[in-house]
């Protein structure tokens, strides 16, 4: 079971989850990290096997099969005391994803990114790749006045609302290709740089959806030159 501390969240020894999180962890070359010689490095990926008085019992992340795409991780597990120095390792940047193969990519996107940026993003997986796009841009201003409610209200809120089996409040679903027009302008940002035809591939193919999906919005975006 997790719980959140301070904003923290902790996982309990009395339920732990089958998929437990992956602490990415910082050079610590006093551990040998499931392979005889191999020890923690900066950024690793650990999946958690079992909780006790120690420290936590985890396996490292390998290499993807080169063929399937699928995680694999080392054979031997290993004690890992140092966790309180690592970090929950859901997500990856994508300049650290680069190079990176995996079975299903799932990227988000914010509207501020670039096409090389999202390139990396929407390549990384052989069989799926997913973008969840933020049709409301996080970095853009707010205009109204007077003080806002700490966020950590609404997080305590939406925590304790979930212990109680309540259900999430409804949200409102953005307007129908929204989503498509963010994710057609970052394909189309960095102007300065002429398209290579696999881009110009993908304008075009998200033009001819977006004619599909908002026709009478579609007049107001040029997706490619």
């Amino acid at each position: 079971m997790a719980r959140r501390v301070n904003g923290i969240v902790r996982w309990l020894p009395e339920r732990l989850p089958e998929a437990a999180p992956t602490p990415c962890t910082q050079n610590d070359h006093t551990i040998e990290a499931g392979e005889s010689g191999r020890t923690l490095a900066n950024g690793d990926l650990l999946r958690i096997e079992a909780v006790t008085a120690n420290g936590l019992i985890v396996r490292r992340a390998l290499d993807a099969d080169p063929r399937t795409g699928q995680r694999r991780w080392t054979d031997r597990p290993f004690l890992f005391a140092n966790y309180k120095t690592s970090e929950l390792g859901y997500a990856v940047t994508d300049h650290t994803a680069q190079g990176r193969t995996v079975h299903t990519g799932l990227a988000v996107i914010t509207g501020a990114e670039d096409r090389q940026h999202a390139y990396v993003a929407l390549t990384r997986g052989t069989d799926v790749n997913t973008a969840y796009v933020f049709t409301i841009s996080p970095t853009r201003a707010d205009p109204a006045s007077g003080p806002r409610p700490a966020p950590e209200l609404a997080r305590y809120d939406d925590i304790h609302s979930e212990r109680t089996g309540l259900p999430a409040p409804a949200t409102q679903p953005a307007p129908v290709g929204t989503a498509l027009g963010v994710l057609s302008a970052v394909l189309d940002r960095d102007a300065q740089q002429a398209l290579d035809p696999l881009w110009l591939c993908c304008l075009c193919v998200l033009r001819s959806v977006w004619h599909m999906v908002a026709p009478a919005q579609a007049g107001s975006m040029d997706l490619a030159p």
